[in-house]
């Protein structure tokens, strides 16, 4: 199953919709918030957040696309793999975003998400 890392700019109604979906549902989504773990604190860089989510392997979900898309294929430039990045765009329904997350969590596998970029839903 895949896990997810929220960065901090999705801390609001996607972080509120999520929760509560794993409170009604049996299809329970693992998702971190950029500033929940002690070692990933809010504000952190960029560079940091796509560290943090390749050690962890859990898919980056932001709507960053001024710099994560340079950072994330300078990583994979480098040599470093990654577990993937799921781009939101500003005006996304948050209840699409949280179907195609359960979906992508329950029926896929982690390996098709590993080094791509992929825009949802």
């Amino acid at each position: 199953m895949l896990k997810y890392l929220i960065d901090e700019n999705q801390r609001g109604l996607l972080w509120h919709v999520i929760q509560k979906h794993n409170t009604r549902s049996m299809d329970i989504l693992d998702v971190l918030r950029v500033g929940d773990p002690s070692d990933l604190p809010l504000r952190s860089t960029d560079q940091a957040i796509l560290e943090w989510s390749c050690t962890h392997e859990r898919i980056l979900v932001t709507f960053d696309k001024r710099t994560i898309p340079k950072l994330f294929q300078a990583r994979l430039a480098a040599g470093f793999t990654h577990p993937g990045v799921f781009m939101l765009r500003r005006d996304d329904i948050v209840m699409e975003t949280l179907e195609h997350l359960v979906l992508a969590a329950y029926a896929s596998d982690p390996a098709e998400w590993v080094n791509a970029i992929r825009f949802i839903p």
